[in-house]
């Protein structure tokens, strides 16, 4: 009896002070005091008071305790709605999202800034661009890089591309630089090299060892298969398949795969599709590199 007077010795006296913010600890407090729940509610829905906002964890305290669910219902009614946090940002260069993937894949920071300042940027990161590398994480080393390499649009062409691509309709020798003969060993790595076509046949020239040249002829493949991954705007492919009628199949990749490069790669298949328009060349898309 002394703890229910008591009770109603507080509520009055809240009543006839200033408005006050009801909050869970004071209603469990009421609560264990024995205060009725018409009264609790009657001050939780006193316009001159407020509310202090109620999360998921103070209602589970509130029904641990033993609070009715008429007062747990009127606090909820009356508290404040959390604000939503912000929807993600989403970058004006949708390269961006291909560039976080890979950083999230493993790849070493430092080699995709240096990659990034050696290739050039289709446009200098806009406000929107910076929030969503910070957002998800990415290293100053990167946003940096991106701040200070130059735009591609003022860097001078490549000279092997055009040279590539005439001697492709003329059917002279063209060389592929940067490229990597996949062994398909597991203990075995793969190997650095270059790639030559002379007429019908494919030179392989190892950067390490002269005796792992070998060549292939391709009138002998029946077909070519183009390993891709999933991009943002359009599939991000690296690596090429010879595939033969008889013996083994040949895989090379572009040596810049990981930092996000495929230039050597495209460009040798630009130059296989022009030589050799009959053989056929059969794109694979993988969710990941």
């Amino acid at each position: 009896m002394r703890r229910l007077v008591a009770a109603f010795f507080i509520i009055a006296l809240a009543s006839a002070v200033a408005a006050e913010e009801i909050t869970v600890d004071k209603i469990l407090a009421a609560v264990s005091l024995g205060a009725p729940a018409e009264s609790i509610i009657a001050k939780v829905n006193d316009p001159a008071n407020t509310v202090a906002p109620v999360s998921a964890t103070d209602i589970t305290r509130l029904q641990s305790a033993g609070v009715p669910e008429a007062v747990i219902q009127a606090l909820a009614a009356r508290a404040p709605q959390p604000t939503p946090p912000p929807p993600p940002a989403k970058p004006d260069n949708p390269d961006l999202v291909d560039m976080v993937r890979l950083v999230k894949s493993g790849l070493s920071e430092k080699i995709i800034a240096d990659q990034i300042r050696q290739n050039g940027v289709a446009s200098k990161p806009s406000v929107n661009d910076l929030l969503y590398l910070k957002e998800n994480g990415i290293q100053e080393v990167i946003i940096v890089a991106l701040m200070e390499a130059p735009l591609r649009s003022s860097m001078p062409a490549p000279a092997a591309k055009p040279a590539a691509a005439a001697a492709a309709a003329v059917g002279e020798e063209v060389t592929f630089e940067g490229l990597v003969f996949r062994t398909g060993g597991l203990f075995v790595k793969n190997r650095p090299g270059k790639l030559l076509i002379q007429g019908d046949k494919l030179l392989w020239q190892d950067a390490k060892d002269a005796a792992k040249n070998f060549e292939l002829f391709v009138k002998g493949a029946k077909q070519i298969t183009v390993a891709c991954a999933a991009g943002q705007t359009a599939p991000f492919c690296y690596g090429l398949t010879f595939e033969f009628t008889k013996g083994d199949d040949y895989s090379f990749e572009d040596a810049k795969k990981d930092a996000g490069g495929n230039e050597n790669l495209m460009l040798l298949l630009d130059v296989l599709k022009k030589r050799y328009p009959n053989l056929p060349i059969i794109e694979k898309v993988k969710s990941g590199k």
